[in-house]
């Protein structure tokens, strides 16, 4: 999946597949997760704002199924 990089705290680079509503997200720390079934309005949401909490991950986790594809 092509991610974009963006301006954070936390996040490196975030993409998004409209087709399976997949969220990519990759950490400074370089672990990529993948959470699935989420609105594109989420994904605009992370990309609209610098700053992001590791509670992020917790809530993503908490509200849609998600993958750790690397550390």
């Amino acid at each position: 999946m092509k991610r974009i990089y963006i301006s954070s705290n936390i996040l490196s680079s975030v993409g998004y597949d409209p087709t399976n509503k997949t969220l990519e997200v990759e950490f400074l720390c370089g672990d990529v997760y993948q959470y699935f079934n989420v609105p594109h309005t989420v994904f605009a949401e992370i990309t609209k704002t610098t700053i992001h909490t590791i509670s992020m991950h917790d809530w993503m986790c908490d509200s849609y199924q998600c993958k750790k594809l690397r550390v």
